[in-house]
């Protein structure tokens, strides 16, 4: 099927190759990885979930480790991978753009990509250049990106504003579970400090975390730990898949399980799910990663679980949810 626009997202959506292979409607922009020490700075570029360890010897070294907003404007570093090159690519195919940005409290890359639309619109006045902030990361983002991909077909969509509103009225309802159980580089994250880092280690915690609307701070959708001693993978498995029975939409709905390098435990909590939602459409395995980018703060010990739940997600009510199981 021929399309009239392209959607555009972050590497950090963490959609498999296999995937993106089905979908040329979708364009991948690289979400860089810069490591730093004074005045030694490398940028590395496309890295996969599997070449963290590059990124890990790095970080051994004494090197700080974060992901960086994709390069913006041409003339910065290589044009090839540089979101105005796409996006010029496509518009000038006669194409519309939407670039489906990754959480706004959590990057930089929708108000710079914004910025630069607003400057193609102008001179592109036949085109429709739009970049939304989905509120979502990693396998959420990819999520979201999918159901955006069924949407469009289902619904045959030609005009990239109605992708906009479905946005829109569908990014709070992904549920974005994640954990690590390795906690020296959410450590060297700057997310905790050094004694909570050493207990978690020490006492094996769990930490059951969430991309949350933090109705506290003006609803804001933040990382925020919900329940940060639970002791031991078998016990966070068992309450991810009872927090899943209890808040999602569907019962046979889609459920992500994915890891850095952690198979093993990432079937742990998909066979912890299936018990509890046996109809649900589990996507866990080999092609079910998280990215390097999201790896630099977790480690390579990272899971991520999403799904659609109920609305609306907040702090305040996920807590609740989490004392009752």
């Amino acid at each position: 099927m021929l399309y009239n626009f392209q959607i555009l997202t972050d590497a950090l959506s963490d959609l498999p190759d296999i995937w993106l292979a089905e979908h040329p409607e979708i364009t991948i922009v690289d979400t860089p990885i810069t490591v730093s020490k004074g005045d030694d700075s490398v940028v590395m570029h496309w890295l996969k979930p599997g070449d963290f360890p590059q990124v890990a010897a790095y970080v051994d070294k004494g090197y700080s480790a974060h992901t960086s907003c994709p390069n913006i404007y041409m003339g910065d570093d290589d044009e090839s991978y540089c979101v105005e090159s796409i996006t010029r690519r496509y518009l000038d195919e006669g194409k519309d753009v939407l670039y489906m940005a990754m959480s706004g409290t959590l990057s930089s890359t929708s108000d710079h990509v914004s910025s630069l639309y607003k400057e193609l619109s102008r001179e592109y006045p036949d085109r429709k250049v739009i970049c939304i902030d989905t509120h979502c990361m990693s396998t959420g983002l990819g999520l979201l990106v999918m159901d955006v991909c069924d949407y469009i077909v289902k619904e045959k969509v030609t005009d990239i504003k109605n992708l906009v509103s479905f946005i829109e009225e569908n990014r709070g309802g992904i549920a974005h579970i994640f954990s690590w159980s390795e906690f020296s580089f959410i450590r060297k994250s700057g997310r905790v400090g050094l004694l909570p880092a050493f207990l978690g280690g020490a006492l094996k915690f769990q930490p059951f975390c969430s991309n949350e609307y933090d109705d506290r701070k003006e609803g804001e959708r933040l990382l925020i730990p919900i329940k940060s001693t639970v002791r031991g993978r078998e016990k966070f498995a068992k309450l991810v898949a009872a927090f899943a029975k209890e808040t999602i939409t569907d019962p046979t709905g889609t459920i992500i399980v994915a890891h850095g390098d952690v198979q093993d435990f990432a079937y742990t909590i998909a066979d912890r799910i299936k018990k509890a939602l046996p109809e649900a459409n589990i996507l866990v395995g080999p092609d079910w990663h998280v990215s390097a980018g999201i790896q630099v703060h977790g480690g390579p010990t990272s899971v991520h679980i999403n799904f659609h739940r109920k609305q609306p997600n907040c702090y305040t009510d996920t807590c609740e949810i989490v004392k009752r199981l």
